[in-house]
C-alpha cells in the first residue's frame, strides 16, 4: 500500500493531517460503496456503520456528504461480532435477514450537507491525488 500527502508546508498541524487522513478514508469508503452499487445495479438507501471509526463525527458526515445518502452508526458498541453471531444463526437456524435487519437499531443518523459542486471538487482532487501516487510508484 502506497500513500502521500499533497499540499504541506510549514503552517500545516496535526490537525490538519489527521483531517487529510480522515478525508481520504472517506473517499476510499467512497470508492468501495460505488463499485459496489455498480456490481448490484442499484444504490442502497443507507449505509448502516459501526466499529470504532463510526465514533467519529467528522468522518461519518464526510462519508455521508460524499455518498449523498444516509450514514447511519449502530447503537451497539459491539455490532460486529452481533453481526457475525447473526450470520451464524441465518446460516444454523434459518433466521431470516429482514428478520435481523429489524433488530439493528441506530443511535445516530448523518444526513448529506454537501452542495453538489463541493463533492464533485473532492473527489476530483483525490483520482488526481490517487493517480499522482500510482505514477510515482510505478
Amino acid at each position: 500500500m502506497q500513500g502521500a500527502m499533497f499540499g504541506l508546508n510549514r503552517s500545516t498541524t496535526s490537525d490538519d493531517i489527521v483531517r487529510a487522513t480522515l478525508d481520504g478514508i472517506a473517499c476510499r469508503v467512497y470508492e468501495v460503496v460505488t463499485a459496489m452499487t455498480q456490481d448490484a445495479g442499484t444504490p442502497p438507501p443507507h449505509l448502516k456503520v459501526d466499529g470504532g471509526p463510526a465514533g467519529n463525527a467528522y468522518l461519518m458526515q464526510m462519508i455521508a456528504d460524499l455518498l449523498d445518502f444516509e450514514v447511519r452508526v449502530s447503537a451497539s458498541v459491539e455490532a460486529t461480532a452481533i453481526g457475525i453471531a447473526n450470520l451464524a444463526g441465518v446460516s444454523a437456524l434459518g433466521t431470516s435477514f429482514d428478520a435481523l435487519a429489524e433488530n439493528w437499531k441506530a443511535e445516530k443518523v448523518y444526513i448529506p450537507n454537501m452542495k453538489k459542486e463541493e463533492r464533485e471538487k473532492i473527489l476530483e482532487r483525490w483520482k488526481k491525488a490517487v493517480e499522482a501516487v500510482k505514477k510515482f510508484h510505478e
